[in-house]
């Protein structure tokens, strides 16, 4: 008997360990979620700031008659200030790329067929768009999310959309600087399903697809939260711990294969 209340208080003990182990993995995934989702929407932000600088000078009758150096200096200074963001174009109404923060010489490009130029030409009220993970074809191919705005002329109608490129390696570079742990990984997901990163991961991980998933549905069902899941990626059980990041369509999540079902 003394044999059997000893292994009982063993069991409890270790059962308790086990617990307090995983409630502390859950508390410390969410203030990793915390501070990453906190630095992604304060970058957008400033991004979305620089676009509206733009907009605002587009909207500047002696802007638009200034010299040319002096409108891009006007326009884009903004811009010169974030590494992050690659660029900003600026277009017509009908998608043919006027302005580009890079050079004076822009080049001859149209983006009308473009998801973050549709969006803004057929919705006024839209506000700032955020894209899924596209190989730019403004941008040689590199990763990027495109954030647009759209320009509305003195009478109300569609004049054009400025839009900005994230840099796509920078934001991949905010979860690698996370301690994950051995056998931890990170995902910045954006709401129609695609990767935006994954660490680790490379290259190859970027707009590859979760809609469908399991793991994506239970993502979607609520703003933030924990739950155990069968990774697509990889078939790992996996626990999952994440959070949408405020007024944009992204989530940001931390996965680790530790055992934290009784905390769940």
């Amino acid at each position: 008997m003394f044999a059997v209340a000893m292994l009982a208080v063993s069991g409890a003990i270790l059962y308790g360990g086990r617990h307090d182990a995983a409630q502390y993995s859950i508390e410390w995934s969410n203030n990793t979620l915390n501070v990453v989702s906190q630095d992604i929407a304060h970058d957008i932000e400033l991004c979305d700031l620089a676009l509206q600088a733009v907009v605002d000078g587009m909207d500047r009758a002696d802007v638009r008659a200034a010299p040319e150096s002096l409108r891009r200096t006007v326009l884009f200074d903004r811009a010169t200030m974030l590494p992050y963001l690659k660029a900003i174009f600026v277009t017509d109404a009908g998608g043919r790329v006027l302005l580009d923060s890079r050079t004076p010489r822009p080049l001859a490009a149209s983006v009308k067929n473009a998801d973050f130029f549709a969006v803004q030409r057929d919705h006024a009220a839209w506000g700032l768009y955020v894209s899924p993970p596209h190989a730019s074809q403004l941008l040689d191919a590199e990763p990027v999310l495109y954030l647009s705005r759209r320009i509305t002329g003195p009478d109300g109608a569609f004049v054009g959309v400025v839009v900005g490129a994230i840099d796509v390696r920078y934001l991949q570079g905010l979860l690698s600087g996370v301690n994950l742990g051995a056998h931890g990984s990170a995902a910045l997901v954006h709401t129609d399903g695609a990767f935006v990163v994954r660490v680790p991961g490379g290259e190859n991980m970027i707009g590859r697809s979760l809609h469908g998933t399991r793991t994506f549905k239970r993502l979607m069902d609520a703003n933030h939260g924990t739950f155990r899941e069968q990774a697509s990626v990889d078939g790992t059980v996996r626990v999952y711990t994440f959070k949408h990041i405020s007024g944009l369509p992204l989530i940001v999540d931390v996965r680790d294969e530790a055992n934290v079902k009784e905390a769940l």
